[in-house]
């Protein structure tokens, strides 16, 4: 996944995700769409409402950008090499888009075994 997208800010971007020492220039309300997790955090009555920059603990910057790059329009395939995490980071975020997508990539793909898609 490309970086670049996120790096700076654009014309969407309106808040800084702060994953390690990385930061990601992502919109709100882009994200809240797609996120329950991410409109109750920006939305609702969490300290992170107002602030311009939010830190995102326990999560795996270049993992979190594979998301991002699910979510957000343009090119981006789903491979088995990360197929899991972003499965496991679309669940904790509950991001219907990004299940429904690896979901649909793990019953085509030919490298997992039926015991390895159930664990999932």
């Amino acid at each position: 996944a490309d970086p670049a997208r996120f790096s700076a800010p654009n014309g969407m971007s309106n808040v800084i995700l702060k994953i390690g020492d990385k930061k990601l220039h992502v919109s709100k309300e882009y994200l809240a769409t797609h996120s329950p997790v991410f409109e109750a955090l920006f939305f609702g009555e969490f300290a992170e409402k107002g602030k311009e920059e939010v830190e995102i603990k326990d999560v795996v910057y270049e993992e979190f950008l594979d998301v991002l790059h699910v979510i957000y329009p343009g090119r981006f395939e789903i491979a088995d090499s990360i197929v899991l995490q972003v499965l496991t980071l679309g669940d904790r975020f509950q991001m219907e888009r990004v299940l429904d997508l690896a979901e649909k990539y793990l019953r085509v793909s030919k490298n997992f075994t039926v015991a390895e898609k159930l664990r999932v």
